[in-house]
């Protein structure tokens, strides 16, 4: 009988040391090390992601994109149906009468519009864009500078590029990652 009983422990990886039975496998233990580390990194990477703005607000989310007369300030990274911002900064319109932004079409159809501000004099469809035309307030004629933001929800998750500029002027790229 302790010739099977020790057969089997031998066939079952249990060893005998001083006496004791020890379900022992190193090369099985090493595989669990190994996916252990290998876990532990990729929380980490996804924890150091996540401070960075990879997922919401942050260093990494925050973006900037520039042309002459106008500078756009957005988040690169979304939730579906959470609010989000686009901030432009048009230049140069102290002697305007009026100072114009476009948006092209396809972007906002994956958008909820929600309060544009300031509230824009003018809404004007074109071919491929809507053009919002704003009229300069006495702090924009002092400063030369017009702030506008356009409020919105993200309608649907994935990767959304759009296009914006000021009319007769180069036009900004831009895009967003949407989660859902």
């Amino acid at each position: 009988m302790a010739e099977l009983h020790s057969a089997g422990l031998h066939s079952a990886g249990l060893h005998s040391v001083d006496g004791l039975d020890i379900d022992e496998d190193l090369a099985l233990q090493r595989k669990e090390w190994r996916v252990s580390r290998v876990a532990w990194c990729g929380f980490s990477l996804l924890l150091a992601g996540g401070l960075a703005g990879l997922f919401g607000s942050g260093p990494l989310s925050h973006a900037e994109v520039s042309a002459p007369g106008l500078t756009l300030d957005y988040e690169r990274f979304n939730r579906r149906s959470c609010p989000g911002v686009l901030r432009f900064q048009l230049t140069d319109v102290a002697a305007a009468e009026e100072a114009s932004v476009w948006i092209e079409r396809a972007y906002l159809q994956h958008l909820r519009l929600g309060p544009i501000t300031p509230e824009p004099a003018s809404v004007r469809s074109e071919d491929d864009r809507i053009v919002y035309q704003f009229r300069p307030g006495p702090s924009a004629e002092r400063s030369g500078e017009l702030s506008v933001e356009f409020r919105f929800e993200h309608l649907h998750a994935g990767r959304i590029v759009g296009h914006a500029g000021r009319v007769g002027a180069e036009s900004l790229a831009f895009a967003h990652l949407v989660y859902p």
